[in-house]
């Protein structure tokens, strides 16, 4: 399974300096009950 996501927190506040936030991960099972997973984030402030 992969996922991808995005968001925008404080979208409507004024001078906020928060910003865009992203991020993924894979789930990939492999034998029986072992998986491997992969998460990743990121944010850009300030935008």
């Amino acid at each position: 399974m992969v996922a991808l996501r995005a968001g925008y927190k404080s979208l409507f506040a004024k001078d906020s300096e928060e910003g865009l936030t992203f991020g993924g991960g894979v789930n990939y099972r492999m034998f029986g009950t072992s998986s491997l997973m992969l998460d990743s984030r990121g944010r850009i402030s300030g935008c």
